[in-house]
């Protein structure tokens, strides 16, 4: 569109002397009004109905979805409570930073449940029928896409033998649209603030459960294009904040739960983070993420020292590092997302992962059965 005012220019420039006044006259105004249009374009970007009928025409929305996101937009400036406010805020200031675009199916996930859902309690979740896409209640924000629930869910779903093939790839499919792709992988945003960040940070415990749960979407349908899709979920694993979510440490890497907070490392999200990278490996026989899966196991049994609680033993701290001083021991929900981690590792890679989750796991039943967005309810971002 920029070139049309330059040609219709040169156009009259060119245009012989003899040329009618009234033929160089409309000329030049055609080349103003392209003039005009052009510079109209950024500003109709930055808006929320701009922005959602540019993700209908690059073929991410369909026209009804924006319709829909268009509705539930409408009705939240409706409701009372500062919840809905802030949703709204978040929606205008992703489409005023020319982000909604990207994100208009997490956004139209979030907005339609909360039109529907309203003030139910804070930490409801809601999914449809067969679905692997979870909207969570978070508080203080509204109603948002949650990607490690999600993950979660389509993890169950793979395992599941009960779920045909077409459900869980029509699942697949219904979750992987709303990534956002890129250069360094596909993002599954979260978009309400945490911890500092504002919407669209990502996290490492999602991205890798979610491409272990893409693995074994892969090995049902016996489709290799899922392992792609899978590693591309990976991809941020392999980079640093703020494009990734893992920080180099002595002796490996940690995948962080909140890259924004590189010295908080999360005793659960770094094992469970592993987990879904060595499942990813083994499925994909993907010789980059089996180094790096074992670069993060170097480093986390290098510090799990630091996740033993002082205070009681057999039990673990919630975090370690120097933005989780004082934190104080995980929760009973989370200490038992831990020993099943290590159980698993334990079957998995054996050896030292075996006495550290019979180390912690004293006080927890043998037969507890924990995954990520799954079992005991979970708290914060998770």
């Amino acid at each position: 569109m920029a070139a049309l005012p330059s040609l219709m220019w040169t156009m009259v420039t060119r245009s012989q002397p003899a040329a009618p006044r009234s033929l160089r006259a409309a000329i030049v105004l055609v080349a103003v009004l392209a003039a005009a249009l052009g510079a109209a374009v950024p500003a109709r970007a930055g808006t929320i109905s701009g922005q959602l009928q540019a993700a209908v025409d690059g073929g991410t929305m369909t026209a009804q979805e924006r319709s829909e996101t268009l509705a539930a937009y409408r009705a939240l400036g409706k409701m009372p409570g500062s919840d809905w406010q802030v949703m709204r805020a978040t929606v205008r200031r992703l489409a005023s930073r020319d982000r909604l675009q990207a994100l208009a199916l997490s956004v139209h996930s979030s907005l339609t449940v909360a039109a529907r859902r309203g003030d139910a309690p804070v930490g409801t979740r809601d999914r449809a029928r067969g679905s692997a896409i979870v909207v969570q209640r978070m508080a203080g924000s509204g109603w948002w896409f949650h990607p490690l629930a999600s993950a979660g869910q389509l993890n169950a779903l793979a395992q599941d033998r009960k779920t045909s093939v077409a459900t869980l790839t029509e699942a697949a499919a219904q979750l992987t649209r709303l990534g956002v792709p890129g250069s360094r992988g596909t993002r599954f945003e979260y978009l309400f603030a945490w911890y500092g960040a504002g919407p669209g940070w990502i996290s490492s415990m999602p991205q890798a459960t979610l491409a272990s749960a893409l693995a074994r979407v892969s090995e049902r349908a016996k489709d290799p294009a899922w392992v792609d899709r899978a590693l591309s979920a990976a991809e941020p694993l392999h980079w640093a904040p703020p494009s990734g979510t893992s920080v180099p440490g002595a002796g490996g890497v940690d995948p962080l739960l909140y890259p924004q907070k590189r010295q908080y490392l999360v005793a659960n999200a770094e094992i469970w983070s592993l987990i879904g990278m060595d499942e990813l490996a083994r499925i994909s026989q993907d010789a980059r993420t089996g180094r790096l899966a074992d670069r993060i196991a170097s480093r986390v049994l290098r510090i799990m020292p630091g996740w033993a609680d002082p205070d009681r033993a057999g039990w673990t701290l919630y975090a370690q590092g120097a933005q989780a001083a004082g934190e104080g021991a995980a929760s009973t929900s989370y200490h038992q997302l831990t020993v099943q981690g290590l159980r698993r590792l334990c079957r998995s890679r054996e050896g030292a992962w075996c006495t550290w989750a019979e180390r912690f796991g004293r006080d927890v039943p043998a037969s507890i059965s924990v995954a990520p967005g799954r079992g005991p309810a979970l708290s914060g971002a998770q």
